[in-house]
């Protein structure tokens, strides 16, 4: 018989397991006071993607590693708010589908927007991993392009 504690930590185990990762995931920052807002998006077209693997850093030091499955939408999005230091900082996203890679360079003078996309090949327009930063939120719907 399980004991309590034992319990919970293997319900918050499974809970952040289940969002994304448990203790082999690089941490997922989400500071209230974040001046990068990071959204990461995967779409499947046809419903035939197989999970992918998407990771993001900022500098060399990881941000985000997060596994995107298919589902009833075919489009899914994880939303993230990071402190970055003003000045200028490199964002690097990879995928495990198809050697996916893309890097981009960006300065922060107040908050900055930021959008990683992946798309299987079988995206209208081919597919890969696309980075877009912008002063201005930046919006993504299922099927749309960055």
């Amino acid at each position: 018989m399980m004991s309590r504690i034992s319990l919970i930590a293997f319900t918050t185990c499974m809970t952040i397991a289940l969002a994304g990762g448990c203790a082999s995931s690089p941490k997922v920052f989400n500071d209230p006071n974040g001046n990068v807002h990071l959204g990461v998006y995967a779409d499947s077209y046809n419903f035939s993607m197989q999970m992918t693997r998407v990771k993001v850093e900022f500098d060399g030091k990881p941000a985000v590693n997060k596994a995107f499955g298919t589902g009833s939408s075919g489009h899914k999005d994880s939303m993230y708010q990071i402190y970055l230091a003003p000045g200028t900082h490199t964002i690097r996203a990879t995928a495990n589908k198809g050697g996916a890679e893309a890097q981009q360079t960006f300065e922060i003078k107040d908050r900055v927007f930021i959008a990683v996309q992946f798309q299987p090949a079988t995206a209208p327009g081919g597919g890969g991993i696309k980075i877009k930063v912008s002063p201005q939120p930046i919006y993504v719907q299922p099927g749309q392009s960055i």
